[in-house]
């Protein structure tokens, strides 16, 4: 099923690291998803990782743009 997500949202400003790979020239997880594909390749352990990327991500667009934040942090927790 294609949800039509493109592209990738990033901000090396609040980028939260996979703490296994902190130090090594790493990218965060939320950096690293092109499309729903990715998410599915992630373990159980780095899902939550993930969520707390795209919620500091929302904060921060947010935070810069304006707008209603309720709905699209609800959708993280889902």
């Amino acid at each position: 099923m294609d949800c039509g997500f493109e592209g990738r949202v990033s901000n090396p400003q609040s980028e939260i690291r996979n703490p296994q790979s902190v130090g090594k020239g790493t990218v965060s997880l939320l950096e690293s998803i092109t499309g729903p594909a990715d998410v599915k390749r992630l373990s159980r352990d780095q899902l939550p990782l993930l969520a707390d990327e795209v919620r500091q991500r929302l904060i921060d667009v947010v935070s810069q743009t304006g707008g209603h934040i309720g709905a699209g942090l609800g959708v993280v927790e889902l």
